[in-house]
Parts: structure tokens; C-alpha cells; sequence
């Protein structure tokens, strides 16, 4: 958290310890589903929103679908 300021590695706004839409969680930037290990280099922090609408997309999906 303290490497991106504790901001949401997706959208870059400050997250927060209590419930809601801007909690912090942990992403993988490749989920585990796609059986990529759970390794330290593979999570970000990322607000429940993104994290909820990323679901089970890469990165690089889920920032193309943003578009």
C-alpha cells in the first residue's frame, strides 16, 4: 500500500479502511483462476469497485474494457 500512496492501482483514488466502494483489497493483476501463483510481484492494491468490476479479467482486459 505504501508504494502507490494507498491508491487504487486502477483508477488512482485514495482508498479507505472502512466499508464501501473505495475499501482497499488486494488484486491480482493476473487472477488466480488463470493459475498464476499468489506471488507478491502478481498483486496490487486496487479499491473494491475496480477490484469487483475487474472480476476474473487480465489487466490488460480489464483496461481495454474500460476504454
Amino acid at each position: 500500500m505504501k508504494k502507490h500512496d494507498n491508491k487504487c492501482f486502477y483508477c488512482g483514488e485514495k482508498m479507505t479502511k472502512n466499508a464501501g466502494l473505495k475499501q482497499r483489497t488486494r488484486d491480482h493483476l493476473i487472477p488466480l483462476s488463470r493459475g498464476v501463483s499468489d506471488y507478491i510481484e502478481n498483486i496490487v492494491p486496487a479499491c473494491r469497485s475496480c477490484n469487483s468490476f475487474k472480476g476474473t479479467k487480465t489487466v490488460d482486459e480489464f483496461l481495454f474494457s474500460k476504454k
